[in-house]
């Protein structure tokens, strides 16, 4: 099947520059590239609600079966990949309640943290909100930089327990989530916090890319405040689906978003028009969560329906 512009982000995008009136984009969102796209108008409803299916009323046709198992399937990978990183590095915090926060033997746990793919760097932190160490050495100069404020490390340190933060803008100069870990001594006494930055798109990309036709079908996965930490259309990386203008000027577009944030697994169809090829086209998608620590991801899957 030839593919044509289904994924959702991609019909808001154009569907707000058609109801501007404009021929090019305002200055875009970060991650926000100016490519030209066909002409996408909604001929019904983005999301009728008689068309949602919410929770385990997944069921339906072959093609419905092939798609929840597709979907299944990334999540998954999705989960096992979040998983992996996250035992790595409760691993690395035993250890450190052993070895200290800082020193040379810290430097090599954080050091051998930081050699997987999506991490970007592995820092320790003070109990007085301080970087102590961290990993690789390029970033040795925001050892002492004050981190307290940021609401994943307080919640390390508050509740004691592991974090998975949402996407958020690190001392080092760019976005990442993190994985939190308390480290305590061989008493129980938290003696510091050990904090791993990584890239989510890479984490994703890695997961998703080997399960799908991008010819057939499109991926999206969005943080709970909307924030788009990945998808097939790498451009729309970084945007916020609750706020950017371009979303929220469409009542319909920002209802089928809330209904994906609100609701943990869903599916459904809408119908678009694309002036290109041939007047209506349906558009399926379904979507499912995975999370760590609480955090929850949306993982969205998109396909036309012949």
């Amino acid at each position: 099947m030839n593919k044509i512009p289904c994924c959702f982000l991609i019909i808001l995008l154009t569907l707000s520059l058609l109801g501007a009136g404009c021929t090019s984009p305002a200055t875009p969102e970060k991650g926000l590239q100016t490519n030209t796209v066909t002409p996408v108008t909604i001929t019904t409803p983005l999301v009728p609600q008689s068309s949602v299916r919410t929770g385990n009323n997944l069921t339906g046709n072959s093609d419905d079966t092939a798609m929840q198992s597709l979907l299944s399937r990334i999540g998954g990978r999705v989960n096992r990949s979040l998983e992996t990183l996250d035992q790595n590095i409760s691993g690395a915090a035993k250890t450190l309640g052993d070895t200290g926060i800082s020193g040379s033997a810290a430097d090599w746990i954080l050091e051998d943290l930081a050699a997987s793919p999506p991490v970007i760097d592995a820092v320790t932190v003070t109990n007085g909100g301080e970087i102590a160490a961290v990993m690789p050495a390029r970033f040795k100069k925001i050892i002492g930089d004050p981190v307290a404020n940021q609401s994943h490390i307080r919640k390390g340190f508050t509740e004691g327990v592991p974090v998975l933060s949402g996407e958020f803008a690190t001392v080092e100069g760019f976005n990442a989530a993190a994985i939190v870990y308390p480290v305590r001594s061989a008493n129980g006494t938290v003696i510091g916090l050990i904090s791993v930055p990584f890239n989510p798109e890479l984490l994703l990309s890695d997961a998703i890319s080997p399960l799908i036709d991008e010819r057939v079908y499109e991926v999206t996965v969005i943080q709970s405040d909307g924030r788009i930490i990945y998808a097939t259309n790498s451009s729309q990386v970084g945007m916020m689906s609750l706020s950017d203008p371009v979303f929220i000027s469409r009542s319909d577009l920002t209802r089928f978003i809330n209904q994906v944030i609100s609701t943990g697994s869903g599916s459904g169809t809408y119908v678009v028009q694309d002036t290109a090829t041939k007047p209506n086209v349906t558009v399926e998608n379904s979507w499912t969560t995975v999370s760590l620590h609480g955090t929850p991801w949306r993982i969205i899957l998109d396909t036309l329906k012949e």
